[in-house]
């Protein structure tokens, strides 16, 4: 999952600095688990471990936490698949409509009014889809099919992560 996570900064670097927080907080939470993994790796054998060990000693809600650290990765992940699925929808759609798509569905019930409008002025500068397109690499039918196959493996990984932590009762609604 965390190797999935460092895949996808590349795409996210194509989208510009409007992302920049995305690629902050996917960064700095990938940085968080492998830090906790490598203090005792023999304990932390997958993700779910982290939460399971918060939870056995009541820091599972911890902002700090690897819980919080794996659901907000999750949840960019997310983003980061609307996104990507949005863009290669429609050859007609604006980098900024596929983002707004996939924020609206993704991360803005966990938004506070202050994060949304953040977020709102981010989007606002996404480069131009043929200039993603282009920072990417390749045609656009390459990059459609590499997408399609891209998500096809992502889906049942995510939908995996956030199961488990719905099941444990860590999927937080609190808003940022």
């Amino acid at each position: 999952f965390l190797a999935c996570a460092e895949a996808v900064v590349p795409v996210v670097e194509a989208l510009g600095v409007a992302l920049m927080p995305v690629r902050v907080d996917v960064g700095g939470n990938v940085k968080r688990l492998r830090q906790r993994h490598a203090e005792d790796p023999g304990q932390f054998v997958s993700v779910f471990d982290f939460v399971r060990a918060e939870k056995a000693v009541g820091e599972h809600a911890s902002d700090s936490g690897c819980t919080k650290g794996l659901l907000w990765l999750l949840r960019a992940m997310r983003f980061l698949e609307e996104l990507i699925r949005q863009v290669f929808a429609s050859r007609e759609a604006s980098t900024y409509d596929a983002a707004t798509a996939a924020y609206d569905v993704v991360l803005k019930p966990y938004h506070g009014w202050v994060t949304y409008g953040v977020f709102q002025a981010a989007l606002a500068v996404l480069p131009y889809r043929k200039d993603v397109i282009e920072a990417l690499g390749g045609g656009e039918e390459a990059l459609e099919e590499e997408a399609a196959a891209f998500l096809e493996g992502l889906g049942p990984l995510l939908d995996r992560v956030h199961t488990f932590l719905e099941s444990e009762g860590c999927n937080f609604p609190d808003t940022v």
